[in-house]
């Protein structure tokens, strides 16, 4: 998976794995994926022609794996900068399409971190640096981010596999 470039026909079958683990309640797996490679893809999200399919795959991902905050908190630095790269980018393109991918990928990315932040409480030391980031115009409500939490969701809120 690392070496992979997620194109939209990468990232869509990627995506499909994940649901077909996530299906069978191979969570351990899954854990593992995300731990080894979300950093790699978050990455692939500054190259312009990677940048669709490498957010989709990190958010499937990176939602799923919402019982600890390790990989989200080691990926702070990264998901920042991808976030001012994009803000910068959405200020000066002059291309409309162009423009709408960056916001798009931005609220993405926006929603995601949302939604990690709400999961993963006590931290705002660490979180403030990101949510100085965040466009109001974009932010998920309190009622929205429970119900999105819920479709990714690798597991129940007892712990326990979901097709058990």
């Amino acid at each position: 998976m690392a070496g992979l470039p997620l194109t939209l026909n990468n990232a869509a079958w990627l995506c499909a794995l994940v649901d077909a683990l996530k299906t069978m309640g191979k969570i351990h797996v899954l854990n593992e994926l995300t731990k080894k490679h979300t950093r790699t893809i978050a990455s692939q999200i500054s190259m312009r022609p990677l940048r669709t399919g490498a957010c989709k795959v990190l958010v499937k991902l990176m939602m799923g794996y919402q019982h600890s905050p390790d990989v989200f908190h080691a990926l702070l630095p990264k998901l920042r900068e991808i976030m001012q790269t994009l803000l910068s980018e959405i200020q000066q393109q002059q291309q409309q399409q162009q423009q709408q991918s960056a916001e798009s990928i931005y609220r993405s990315l926006q929603h995601l971190c949302e939604c990690l932040l709400f999961c993963h409480t006590g931290y705002p030391e660490l979180y403030e640096p990101l949510i100085t980031l965040f466009r109001p115009d974009m932010a998920l409500s309190e009622t929205e981010i429970p119900k999105i939490l819920a479709q990714y969701a690798w597991l129940t809120t007892k712990g326990m596999r979901i097709n058990e």
